[in-house]
């Protein structure tokens, strides 16, 4: 081979990788410059964590450290976000495996947020109005024999098309066999069901037992349940039913001013076991609040009667129940601000091969039903009905009247 043909293929070959090059940097999903479509821009809600802003997006808890990578001039702990940030939401057309920027060893304070959110609050139960005012929550309330066995099939698509689901009882005003339409929820579940085709039925178990069928795939799903990463591998999260507010209950003789989670400082908080502490981590990270936690909601407000603990953090609800239920309601207020917001959600379980694609539909169906006006109307009526039941919610600690309705809570 002579000179000039030799430069000649190194000519060619030159070329040849310089257009592989180009062509990798026009498609490369995080560079971006060939995409189609722009990145997301998502606002930060209070109660936000990365893990959760990456499962609605992703239905991936895991994939936290692309948005973190995609905002690293802006969040410079994984750990704290602001309420109001603006944050990019990158396109995800890498496989998982890709390697991104970010450290493979995460940081202290992100572990610890990773950590406590393998540990899912089960929703807190409230007593019926003939029991003692204190009840245990369903988390740690199990009934004494084995659980009833589903014998209609999870999902059934022929001519009629019906799916079985499984819930807790006694969750008012959320779920409940004694409650109008068996509870707030089981009605919205119902009647988005409908808005599909289908017709969905209800069976009422013991909330570890019913998360467990529904793992195996004995029925088709369960709900409410809030966002926990230790389930992303046995299911399928919806798009938000209802919003909680986790509030603060302080007794009338010992009121404070809260605005933000630095004026719990040096305080002593009660949060019965098993409930969620993501919103909490900074301070416990930092060794800033004192914790406390009974098995019990009833148990918290105990200790705060005694004297024994500054504030009782329990979502509204479950805070109104037990109050109510113990002649408390008058000598307890609550802070004016919320402490966090939770989630709660319909999980699909993934042993039916049809549960992404039916959590699509359902999604779909339940943004229909909200734009129409048809889930506020439900949460209307139900909520009177709790609220005629419990009455309305205690006096805001700066003297301040509670809303009628917690309408804001939807999302």
């Amino acid at each position: 081979m002579n000179a000039f043909t030799f430069n000649k293929s190194l000519s060619l070959i030159l070329v040849v990788y310089i257009g592989l090059g180009l062509s990798v940097l026009w498609t490369h999903p995080r560079l971006g410059w060939g995409q189609s479509e722009p990145p997301t821009r998502y606002t930060v809600q209070p109660g936000d964590t990365l893990s959760h802003i990456s499962l609605r997006f992703y239905q991936d808890a895991s994939r936290w450290r692309d948005i973190y990578q995609a905002n690293q001039e802006r969040i410079r702990n994984p750990k704290v976000l602001e309420v109001g940030w603006e944050l990019t939401i990158p396109r995800l057309d890498a496989p998982l495996d890709s390697e991104p920027t970010v450290p493979d060893t995460e940081p202290e304070a992100t572990k610890t947020e990773l950590e406590v959110a393998e540990v899912e609050p089960m929703p807190p139960s409230m007593p019926k109005p003939a029991a003692p005012p204190v009840t245990p929550p369903p988390s740690v309330r199990e009934p004494s024999q084995a659980p009833p066995q589903a014998v209609s099939p999870p999902l059934s698509l022929g001519a009629e098309k019906r799916i079985l689901l499984v819930t807790g009882s006694d969750y008012p005003p959320f779920t409940g066999e004694a409650l109008p339409q068996q509870g707030m929820l089981t009605d919205v579940v119902r009647q988005t069901f409908q808005a599909m085709g289908y017709d969905a039925g209800f069976e009422f178990w013991g909330w570890k037992h019913g998360l467990q069928a529904a793992q195996q795939g004995r029925f088709a799903g369960t709900f409410p349940h809030f966002i926990n990463r230790q389930h992303l591998a046995h299911f399928f999260y919806s798009k938000p039913l209802f919003r909680l507010l986790i509030r603060g209950f302080v007794s009338k003789e010992k009121p404070f001013q809260f605005e933000k989670l630095r004026d719990l400082h040096d305080r002593v908080v009660c949060r019965p076991e098993g409930h969620d502490l993501h919103d909490l981590q900074p301070l416990l990270v930092k060794k800033r609040i004192t914790l406390k936690t009974p098995k019990r909601i009833g148990a918290c407000f105990d200790l705060l009667m005694q004297g024994k603990v500054d504030v009782v953090s329990v979502n509204e609800f479950a805070g109104q129940g037990v109050l109510h239920e113990a002649g408390l309601t008058e000598r307890v207020c609550m802070l004016d601000n919320v402490i966090s917001v939770d989630t709660v959600h319909l999980l699909f379980s993934k042993r039916i091969p049809q549960s992404e694609g039916l959590m699509k539909q359902f999604d779909k169906a339940l943004a229909r039903l909200e734009a129409n006006g048809t889930i506020k109307e439900i949460n209307s009526q139900h909520l009177k009905h709790y609220y005629d039941r419990f009455g309305i919610p205690p006096a805001y600690c700066s003297g301040g009247s509670t809303p009628d309705s917690p309408l804001t809570q939807r999302r």
